[in-house]
């Protein structure tokens, strides 16, 4: 076995000088209150650290507007807090000292500040606050540690009531272990190699997820009970190339947070684009606030070497482009054609037109923007992409190329392609999360469902071939383990005239979409540093999700691009929300987000570029709904799925998920789950009715999931009971389906049932 080796390294902070943070005016009755973060050197014990720098090698400074803390105040006698887990933002003195800025409420003399890193909108108990390591992390090139990745915890300071200063500096401890993997080869037959991931896992503890830490137990001297749960593995995934060295050096290392413990039964694998290599290690050691050096040599015998076999890429756009594209198979390279907008196919309408020509696009490179997968429980929530994210990249011949992992992941990914070469640290957004360092020139749903055969399960009825899945959708019922995987059955969501999809909803056990969860949707990630929103969810029943793209609020759910209906044409406004797949289009009015001559962006009588359907797919038609429906029955399916299916002989069992629908912010708070009231599903269709709104299809049926039984009711009209004088109990009828169409203004959001562009007679 290979000699590991190691140094035990303390922290010092290096600041960078910038200007002063911005003090934000204190909320009614409340005050700004100013610390400085630890500026002197820290020994090299175990317990203590900081978040500047770990080791003489490299730096880790606080990074300005974009770290920011959580603050609390409270009473050390009582327990009583004053401020609950504010947001606090971090700046730079005149000096270069890191300097925190909070909004408090007000305090007395001998009240105690305390803090983490970073901050979590949903923490509101100092005493259990939840923070992450996370079990998927990433770095930006060799040597660049992520130290957004490495959670962090102050010492408590006693406070004056009269200062609006802390008077002593305040001491974070980082939580985590730190591993340098220092990748390297000593046989130059490696080094033409790039190194795409390390990934550490163990057999006896956890190495990453969820802790759990009562701030007050925190002090300078005792060390800090760290304790992950959720993933046994912790894996760094490099973004851009990192080709492997030749020496194993700090500044050509791969950084990785570890919860500290002692470890046994550990694999260490290395996946570059060529191959994987693997260590087998009986015990590891990391401790906390410590870095520990790794040396991996790709040409040491004890190495396990196992080349990746290089097969043609799956083009998926070989049948024709378009902007959803399924993926079945894990460990397969694909590709698409990323030169052209949609089906690429003219389109001349009486207020959106184009040319073939207008459709093609230069990209300079692509990104992964958003990724989900099948959820299965609440703590954690998996974060698993289905697309390996190092692996998106765009080629020379302007196609994007992906990977799916080994493992395949069911779930759904959106990526974008840009006219400048930005990467997942550089893109910068304005206050309206518009991308203002490049320009976002088309993008693709990937939905991963595994085995999955688009044609081999369709449906057909009245001449129009129907899928068996809401678009997005990426198992069946049958499949699921739970009402939380059941979620995933319930396609992507579509704002009128978009493209672009949103997530699903995030479980089944709610009354309401959001309640249980705290999550309007289900967990979505994204790479991208500055379409990071951060964390959402609830705190009080442990289900929180980080690095989420899309909060659970107006403000990070929405934007609204245009105040007014005549601010800008159709053709101008789906254009302009095409650039910003990752944000709903709020509302302007009458539940609008644009003009209603919007409506040939789905138009009833070709394919656009902006219909989200497959190729040789298309927005459903209300003719097609109607024949769907047609001479139907229905029953709601209460013990394999939630929702209903058709009962036609030629749909065999098509099911339909309870879908409901969102409002014109992006919203959803309709009934979908454990509800003793009626719940439904609903889908868009292509064309407008009329001028003031936009037609969509409402399915409704009513299903009382709070229980599918009721007491029995005799001949009198009396319950009956048994001898024991218990009640007999006799199954719900929920078979009563009903059909209606109503129309909703264009802001709303709808699943998407898609009809082959074929119809037979």
């Amino acid at each position: 076995m290979k000699r590991f080796f190691y140094t035990l390294l303390g922290a010092a902070v290096c600041a960078s000088c910038t200007n002063e943070p911005d003090v934000v005016s204190p909320a009614a009755g409340g005050r700004n209150l100013r610390f400085a973060l630890s500026e002197v050197e820290m020994e090299t014990v175990a317990g203590e650290g900081s978040r500047a720098t770990f080791g003489e090698n490299f730096v880790i400074n606080w990074e300005d507007a974009k770290d920011a803390l959580g603050v609390f105040v409270y009473n050390p006698e009582t327990n009583d807090m004053s401020t609950k887990g504010v947001q606090a933002s971090i700046g730079r003195d005149d000096d270069g000292v890191a300097t925190v800025a909070a909004t408090v409420s007000e305090f007395q003399s001998g009240d105690q500040l305390v803090a983490y890193y970073p901050y979590t909108r949903s923490n509101e108990n100092f005493q259990s606050v939840k923070v992450e390591i996370n079990a998927n992390q990433t770095q930006y090139g060799l040597g660049n540690f992520n130290g957004s990745h490495n959670p962090m915890l102050s010492v408590p300071v006693t406070l004056d009531a009269a200062a609006s200063e802390v008077g002593e500096t305040v001491k974070f401890r980082p939580l985590g272990a730190i591993v340098e993997w220092g990748v390297y080869s000593s046989d130059e037959t490696f080094r033409s190699e790039n190194v795409e991931s390390v990934s550490f896992t163990a057999t006896n503890k956890d190495a990453g997820g969820i802790v759990f830490l009562n701030l007050k137990d925190t002090s300078e001297t005792e060390d800090i009970n760290v304790s992950a749960s959720g993933s046994k593995s912790v894996t760094v995934s490099l973004m851009g190339d990192a080709p492997v060295p030749a020496a194993a050096t700090p500044d050509q290392s791969v950084y990785a947070v570890l919860a500290p413990n002692a470890y046994t039964g550990c694999t260490v694998v290395v996946t570059t684009d060529k191959a994987t290599y693997t260590w087998s290690v009986d015990e590891f050691n990391a401790p906390r606030a410590y870095v520990r050096r790794i040396g991996l040599d790709l040409a040491s015998e004890n190495a396990v070497r196992e080349a990746r076999t290089e097969t043609e890429a799956v083009d998926l756009s070989a049948a024709g482009t378009a902007n959803t594209y399924y993926v079945s198979q894990p460990a397969t390279t694909y590709k698409f054609k990323a030169t052209v907008k949609g089906n690429g196919e003219a389109f001349t309408g009486s207020n959106i037109s184009y040319t073939a020509e207008d459709l093609a696009i230069d990209p300079a490179c692509a990104l992964l923007v958003w990724y989900n997968s099948v959820q299965s429980s609440y703590q954690p929530w998996a974060q698993l992409s289905p697309v390996e994210i190092n692996s998106v990249e765009l080629g020379d011949n302007g196609y994007v190329y992906f990977r799916t992992p080994a493992a395949f992941v069911n779930g759904n990914v959106l990526i974008a392609v840009f006219d400048a070469p930005v990467d997942y640290q550089s893109v910068e957004i304005n206050d309206k999360r518009q991308i203002t360092n490049a320009n976002l020139l088309w993008s693709w749903n990937i939905v991963a469902a595994e085995g999955y055969d688009l044609d081999a399960t369709a449906v057909t009825k009245g001449g129009y071939t129907f899928m068996n899945r809401d678009l997005g959708a990426v198992i069946d019922p049958e499949d699921a383990a739970n009402d939380i995987e059941k979620a995933s059955t319930v396609g992507n969501y579509y704002q009128y005239g978009r493209k672009d999809p949103f997530p699903s909803i995030p479980d089944y056990t709610s009354v309401q979409i959001c309640y249980m969860t705290g999550l309007t949707f289900t967990p979505t990630y994204t790479p991208i540093v500055a379409l990071d929103q951060g964390s959402f969810g609830r705190a009080d029943y442990a289900r929180v999700a980080h690095h989420q793209i899309l909060g659970n609020t107006g403000e990070t759910i929405a934007v609204k691009l245009y105040e007014n209906r005549g601010d800008a044409t159709a053709a101008e406004a789906v254009a302009a929300a095409a650039a910003m797949p990752y944000a709903w289009m709020q509302e302007y009015d009458w539940g609008h987000w644009m003009a209603n001559d919007g409506g040939e962006a789905w138009s009833t009588t070709a394919k656009t570029i902006y219909d989200p359907c497959p190729a040789g797919w298309r927005m459903m038609t209300e003719e097609a709904w109607n024949a769907l429906i047609g001479d139907a029955t229905a029953h709601a399916d209460l013990d394999v799925g939630k929702g209903f299916r058709f009962d036609a002989e030629e749909l065999r069992g098509a099911y339909f998920p309870i879908n409901t629908k969102r409002g014109g912010n992006g919203y959803g708070n309709d009934y979908s789950g454990s509800c003793g009231v009626p719940c439904y599903s609903s889908y868009a269709v292509a064309g407008h009715t009329d001028y003031e709104n936009t037609r969509v299809v409402i399915a409704e049926f009513k299903a009382n999931y709070a229980t599918t039984e009721v007491q029995a009711t005799g001949e009198d009209g009396k319950p009956v009971v048994d001898e024991e004088g218990k009640p007999v109990m006799v199954p719900v009828d929920n078979t009563d389906i009903t059909f209606n169409a109503e129309n909703r203004g264009n802001a709303h959001g709808f699943c998407v049932r898609c009809i082959r562009e074929t119809v037979t007679e």
